[in-house]
């Protein structure tokens, strides 16, 4: 066995710090000092991580400091908004900021999943700053095929079915007239 191998993450030795993060970093930081007003008013997205499962999707959303009451989420067909708002922590007077790195205000993230999500079934909650929802998929459902009644057509159908599952934008298919 190699000796890094059995090396815990607090044996090894940390790497040199990346030039380019560091230059990235502080030229954020040079950006929101001269302009304060453009990073408050620009939405910001919170990162997420998306999973696939046998029933569907799971989506852990980072929101630390964020109140679930501020915190909004909508699926509409595959796609889920996660929207909400946070808010600026209150210094004591005298304080003198050295580094702000958290976005504050608001955020919205929307993200589009390969398969519809049956809304009715969708889970959340929030522990230790993380927002987890559970996405289950929208079953495909069965629709059974009548017999015409007799006169109506010459044809005669056997007893079969159709199964059916709504476009991803939960609109009507295309090439089919609204009634």
């Amino acid at each position: 066995m190699d000796e890094d191998a059995r090396m815990t993450e607090e044996d090894r030795p940390s790497r040199p710090p990346d030039p380019l993060r560091s230059l990235t970093s502080e030229l954020q930081l040079m950006l929101d000092h001269l302009f304060p007003q453009a990073r408050a008013a620009a939405p910001w997205e919170p990162a997420c991580d998306i999973y696939e499962t046998a029933e569907g999707f799971v989506v852990h959303v980072e929101l630390a400091g964020v109140s679930r009451e501020d915190v909004n989420v909508s699926v509409t067909g595959n796609v889920v908004t996660i929207e909400g708002r946070r808010s600026v922590v209150q210094l004591p007077s005298g304080s003198i900021i050295h580094r702000r790195e958290r976005r504050v205000g608001r955020f919205q993230r929307s993200l589009v999943l390969p398969v519809v999500v049956d809304a009715d079934r969708v889970d959340a909650a929030v522990q230790e700053g993380v927002l987890t929802l559970v996405l289950p998929r929208r079953e495909a459902r069965r629709i059974p095929i009548q017999e015409a009644p007799a006169g109506d057509d010459d044809r005669k159908e056997g007893t079969g079915s159709v199964t059916a599952e709504a476009p991803p934008n939960d609109r009507e298919a295309p090439g089919k007239d609204p009634e």
